[in-house]
């Protein structure tokens, strides 16, 4: 503080050694401030020196030095006890931090005496603070606007930083002299701005290592929740947990207090914590770091929490970690050393001497119990011969035989008694063990899901199994294990019929089948949906000969499919399987094939460094491309087929003419053999592996008095990777990994930065090949293990997962009630209807200027509304799109819109805090409703059309007569703002969703409260009854839906969201509800099953494999595994 002081007194024209002098007499003098400030005004008559010191607090948090301290405070205090009132002081202090000023006795006086308390601002004095400057510059915000800022900046801590850059950013986004909805909108609105803050102060603030600092502070500050059904959040920490080694604690300080003057932490006594869990959800770069290792960062707050609880209770050895905990953290710690403070070391190494002292003494035992043992068998033949004797006295207890029989009814009615009452204990006991074996597997599950999600299946399907086989029933915890290990896998098929390693593979540009190919030659050509085999075409040479000169390729029009064979390229019919074309003209087996784009010439290579072009039709040679002094690894045309590239082993790239046959370009800058070229679709970049890793080029072609000069320019490279290959949009890279893995996983990049994006593992042994769907949805690879497999690389799907453009307010969903289609809203203006069983889009429609914020269809499904933020609600025609009617009215976005149940009447609201009913036919207002005090963010009508329920910011449901308009009653339990509202399908219920994180059941007719919902860790955006009226599902920012028992209130099901909140829930309306669609903030909605039975068959259809008998050991605790769920 000291320097800071010095720095704001010294003019900017005075050298840097002034400022050093002054630091130096403010920490020897006390007086110094007020020496300085005579010195400066001199006898300037009424001259004062005003000193206003922001965030007080920051000197108890963040300054590590009392010496310090004491000199800055005293300093402050001697110039303002001055009697002549030179120098005025004025500090801002947070109230939990007075402890600390009565630390110093004068400090702690002049607060006592000179005061001005200032509370956190109402929703009223925060809105005056919005409006009244605007009001005094003439500016003007478009209704709605305040009322939305307000909602959606909340009442958190740091919640004015975030204010104030939002209001700023919708300034640069006005519309003249008027701040709009849109401009806020286009912003980024507050979430986006706080994101923005985050990404500027990290990337433009801090060196590579104070990146790498901030980064593990909010890893620490995040509280992980994917495990315990709730979103990430935020955690609070200590600073001595942030110091992670006693050298980087200056480092850690800087990086704090740049975080706190940016507002994106506060600060508190000896504590640090996220100033807004917006910039958790919302922040791009921390939610990748949090995806990237989510189970491991899971396992390292579970130590940093033990390590705590040890050291608070001194150290106590019955909180160490022992057994498969302490197993399995060690096996983390092994590669995160840099990640753990020092207590945590501690505390690790103090479990590892526990467990082996623990081991030792489990040693000694067993000893001891073996000496007992032999004593024991050594007694029992002492008692033998005891026994022999007592013999003999048997028929002097004849008499007592009478009593004796007495006292045996006696006990055995007892022990029928006990006997009951044990065999009892012992079913609730076996049922307990069953339940907790059940919930240790979905645990598991989970803690799997990044390493390997297919084991997360088989987990997930040991937990359900471990329940159902007994008494029928599935655990919410084994139904949240399926749901999410289905989501997180990506494998979609494992195909194992060619007995050989598989070594090459190729889609039909049709997407409808793929080919492999074995090292014994034979093709396969298999049904791309089901995994089919439909043709199989013998191959001719040995198994394992020649790894790598067994290609495939078909042609751009999928009528032929090329193999190689030895030194032949044979062209067969891919669709019968007749041989049509022989290419003969190698003198050594064959390791490349490539069409050209037009199909008319085919390329080929072989393993002396040869390479023919030959025409398709006819299999004339028509060039011999020679040069290469070792085998051709691959080959590729250009996609215009001027270009031929192809790339060998003797380390060399080259560039040749595809009509003339002349060498443009040799490189040969290369460690190694080159092993794979790969051109983008649109012909502009240029993709290749070697050892030196993968690496991706902008190549540029111009020629000039017949001279063709060809130039790169590196786009980026990585340090690993093989058999490189374009998506069909060129919008990313897949490739081998390279890494110590031995090749047995497929990683995917983004193609213009190099980001990665999607890891693919499973095989077993090297990876030989990999061919994206022409969709780009699919990807397929082969490998050494002997197997092929189909991969899904859209996002996470159960089922059907679409994707709409990212809305700032969240997409909603929408099931038509035929049960054929649902519709979602889109960030770009648009709604899209799709098909509900295939996830493929059937409508789009594009009238709105502005994001849709809402959708609706009719009871009868003929119709279907959008309602938008550009104020305006459409009406249109489901079947062909036609706009029938738009109704126009509300002076701000229209959040929610809902149909009656003859379809007369359409209900909107909006961020005008208005709801209206219209007619639908003529599109005439019939009731205006203006009394909320807030937004108006749902609206539902009951089934029989009587009533309309409506929700608001304001924390309150209104109900309203339909016919007259007049409020029939209010609901006010909510703490919070109510984004969402609905009715059961009987009438008799209603369920509201409130920003308090609950959701309550109430009774339709009274407006009494039934039930109140608790589980869920943010506000909850969305609710929805089933078909039956038996479950609600509600969605939330906490990043998950639930789903819950209407009668009982128990959580029955948590679902995983997309990125950001969940924002729609919809039941399917014609099977009973057996679907659910949770649609998220990043446009991503998914359909989740709700039977079992579909579940489970489900999850054993995405499973490839069974546990391997070192699974079962470690997650079933059996030596030998048991037969599969």
């Amino acid at each position: 503080p000291l320097e800071s002081l010095a720095v704001r007194l010294t003019p900017e024209n005075e050298p840097v050694s002034a400022i050093a002098t002054l630091m130096d007499d403010l920490a020897r003098d006390l007086r110094s401030l007020q020496i300085f400030a005579k010195r400066k005004l001199g006898a300037k008559d009424g001259s004062h020196l005003l000193l206003v010191v922001d965030q007080f607090e920051e000197l108890f948090a963040l300054c590590r030095s009392e010496e310090e301290r004491a000199a800055f405070i005293g300093n402050l205090l001697t110039a303002a006890a001055e009697a002549d009132g030179l120098v005025i002081i004025v500090i801002a202090l947070r109230a939990d931090f007075y402890a600390h000023c009565a630390n110093y006795i004068q400090l702690r006086e002049a607060l006592a005496q000179n005061q001005e308390y200032i509370g956190a601002m109402s929703d009223e004095e925060l809105r005056r603070a919005i409006e009244e400057p605007a009001r005094r510059g003439r500016w003007e915000f478009e209704p709605g606007l305040v009322d939305l800022l307000l909602h959606d900046v909340g009442h958190e801590p740091g919640a004015l930083p975030l204010l104030s850059h939002a209001l700023m950013e919708t300034w640069h986004m006005r519309r003249g002299r008027m701040m709009t909805l849109s401009g806020y909108t286009a912003s980024g609105s507050v979430r986006g701005a706080i994101a923005e803050t985050a990404e500027v102060v990290f990337l433009d603030l801090f060196s590579h290592e104070q990146r790498e600092i901030a980064r593990r502070i909010f890893l620490r500050l995040t509280e992980l929740g994917d495990e315990t059904s709730t979103g990430d959040t935020r955690r609070r920490a200590t600073f001595n947990e942030l110091i992670l080694k006693p050298e980087d604690a200056d480092t850690t300080q800087y990086v704090l207090k740049v975080l706190a003057d940016a507002r994106l932490i506060t600060t508190s006594e000896d504590s640090v914590e996220v100033a807004h869990e917006a910039l958790i959800r919302e922040w791009p770069t921390l939610r990748g770091w949090l995806e990237d290792n989510r189970e491991g960062l899971r396992l390292h707050r579970q130590l940093t929490e033990a390590a705590q609880e040890w050291n608070v209770l001194n150290c106590e050895p019955d909180m160490l970690y022992r057994g498969a905990r302490l197993t399995q953290t060690q096996e983390w710690a092994v590669m995160h050393q840099d990640e753990m403070n020092a207590l945590e070391h501690e505390f690790l190494d103090a479990s590892v001497s526990w467990a082996q002292r623990e081991a030792a003494e489990r040693e000694a035992q067993q000893q001891r119990e073996l000496e007992a043992a032999q004593k024991l068998v050594e007694s029992e033949k002492q008692r033998a011969e005891e026994q022999s004797q007592a013999a003999q006295q048997l028929n002097k207890r004849a008499r007592y035989l009478t009593g004796a029989f007495i006292i045996t009814l006696i006990m055995a009615f007892t022990a029928l008694f006990f006997g009951s009452q044990a065999r009892r204990t012992a079913v609730t006991a076996e049922k307990d063990r069953r339940i907790a074996t059940s919930r240790e597997l979905a645990a598991a599950a989970l803690n799997n899901l990044n390493v390997d999600p297919e084991r997360s299946i088989l987990l997930a399907l040991q937990s359900a199994s471990t329940t159902r086989s007994v008494d029928g029933t599935v655990l919410p915890e084994s139904l949240e294990a399926l749901h999410r290990s289905i989501v997180a896998s990506p494998v979609r098929m494992s195909l194992t019929r060619h007995g050989t390693r598989v070594l090459s593979t190729d889609f039909r540009p049709d997407g409808k089948q793929f080919a492999t190919i074995g090292d014994d030659g034979t093709v396969i050509v298999w049904d791309s949906m089901n995994g089919e085999e439909l043709l199989r075409l013998p191959g001719t040479t040995e198994p394992g000969d020649l790894v790598t000169a067994q290609r495939i390729a078909y042609s751009p029009d999928g009528k032929l499919l090329a193999a190689c064979d030895s030194a032949q390229i044979k062209l067969y019919n891919p669709d019968t399987g007749n041989l049509v074309l022989t290419l003969d003209g190698h003198q050594a087996d064959v390791s490349a094939v490539d069409f050209s784009a037009d199909g008319a010439r085919i390329a080929s290579a072989d393993i002396l460094g040869s390479a023919f072009i030959w025409d398709t039709d006819s299999g004339k040679s028509l060039l011999e491309l020679a040069g290469h002094t070792d085998a051709i690894e691959r080959l590729t045309f250009s996609p215009d087929g001027k270009w031929l590239v192809t790339a060998s082993s003797d380390a060399t790239m080259k560039i040749w003419d595809a009509v003339t046959g002349d060498l443009l370009h040799d490189y040969s800058d290369f460690t190694g053999l080159i092993d794979s070229v790969a051109f983008s679709p649109d012909g502009t970049r240029f993709a290749f592996t070697s050892e030196d890793g993968l690496r991706v080029w902008e190549l540029n072609f111009s020629t000039s008095d017949g001279v063709t000069t060809i130039t790169n320019q590196e786009v980026f490279g990585l340090p690993e990777g093989a058999s490189v290959t374009f998506s069909p949009d060129g919008t990313q890279l897949a490739a081998i990994s390279g890494s110590s893995t031995a090749g047995n996983t497929i990683k995917l990049w983004d193609a213009t930065t190099g980001r990665e994006l999607l890891t693919l593992a499973g095989h077993t042994g090297w990876v030989m090949g990999i061919a994206f769907s022409p969709d780009g949805k699919r990807l397929i690879s082969t490998s050494l293990d002997g197997t092929a497999r189909v991969w899904s690389l859209t996002p996470g799907n159960e089922t059907v997962t679409v994707a709409s453009p990212a809305a700032v307010y969240g997409v909603r969903v929408a099931y038509n009630p035929n049960g054929q289609e649902f519709a979602t809203n889109g960030g770009d203006g648009t709604a899209t209807l799709w098909n509900a069983e295939t996830g493929e889009p059937r409508l789009s429609l594009t009238e709105h200027d502005l994001e849709v914020l809402s959708v609706a269809f009719s009871p009868d499904g003929t119709r279907f509304a959008t309602g938008s933020i550009d104020s305006t609600t459409i009406v249109w025609d489901t079947a062909s799109g036609q706009k029938l009617l738009t109704l126009s009215g509300h002076e701000a976005g229209v959040r929610d819109i809902a149909f009656s149940p003859d379809g007369k009447l359409i209900a909107t609201g909006g961020f005008d805090g208005i709801a209206k009913v219209w007619d639908t036919e003529t599109g005439k207002l019939i009731h205006e409703i203006t009394e909320h005090q807030g937004l108006v963010l749902g609206v539902a009508f009951s089934p029989d059309g009587t009533h309309l329920a409506t929700a608001s910011t304001d924390a309150t449901a209104k109900i309203w007569n339909v016919k007259t308009g007049k409020l029939v009653f209010t609901l006010t339990a909510h703490n919070d703002g109510l984004p969402d509202i609905a009715y059961s399908p009987d009438g008799a219920l209603l369920a509201t969703g409130s920003g308090d994180g609950t959701a309550i059941i109430w009774d339709a007719l009274t407006g009494s409260k039934l039930l109140t919902l608790i589980g869920h860790s943010s506000q909850i955006q969305s609710v929805a009854f089933s078909p039956d009226g038996r479950l609600l599902a509600t969605g939330s920012e906490d990043n998950t839906a639930k789903v819950w028992d209407v009668k009982t209130g128990q959580e029955i099901l948590t679902l995983p969201g997309s990125l950001g909140a969940v924002r729609g829930v919809a039941f399917s309306p014609t099977d009973g509800g057996g679907h659910l669609v949770v649609s998220s903030g990043d446009g991503i909605a998914r359909v989740f099953l709700l039977r079992i039975e579909e579940l489970l068959n489900l999850a054993q259809s995405r499973v490839t494999r069974s546990l391997t008998t070192a699974e079962c050991q470690k997650y079933l605790h059996v030596e030998q595994c048991p037969s599969q769920p």
